[in-house]
C-alpha cells in the first residue's frame, strides 16, 4: 500500500525525476536536453553527467514520459490517436505509431482496444 502512495518520480535519483517533470509540464512541445539543462541551472554537459551517473540518459526519460501519458490517454480518454500523439509532442500520427510500438510491442489502437498499453 505504501509503494502505491509514492510516485514513480519520487523514487529516482533527483536530477532524473527533475528531468521527469520538466518534461512532464511540457508534454505537448517537449524540452530538449538545452532547454532542461538550463531550467535546471546546469550546462548540457553536467545534466547528461548527472543522468550517466544516475544510470539513465535524456532519450530514455523522455520515451518512458511519453509512454506514461500515452498510455494513460489510451486507457482513459475518448481522445483520436492523433489528439493523443499530440498530446505527447508528436506531430506526425506514423511516428506516434513506431514510437509506440517500440515502447510497448503494440500499435495504439491495439492497446485501446484491448484495454492495455
Amino acid at each position: 500500500m505504501c509503494g502505491n502512495l509514492i510516485s514513480p518520480a519520487r523514487t529516482r535519483p533527483g536530477v532524473v525525476a527533475a528531468v521527469e517533470a520538466l518534461l512532464n509540464a511540457h508534454l505537448q512541445r517537449p524540452l530538449t536536453m538545452t532547454e532542461i539543462a538550463a531550467r535546471m541551472h546546469i550546462s548540457e554537459r553536467t545534466s547528461r553527467r548527472r543522468l550517466a551517473e544516475a544510470d539513465d540518459h535524456f532519450g530514455a526519460i523522455r520515451d518512458r514520459v511519453r509512454e506514461r501519458r500515452a498510455t494513460a490517454l489510451l486507457r482513459h480518454s475518448t481522445l483520436a490517436i492523433l489528439a493523443v500523439a499530440a498530446e505527447v509532442g508528436f506531430s506526425d500520427g506514423r511516428e506516434f505509431r513506431r514510437a509506440h510500438r517500440r515502447w510497448t510491442g503494440r500499435t495504439p489502437l491495439a492497446a485501446r482496444t484491448s484495454g492495455g498499453g
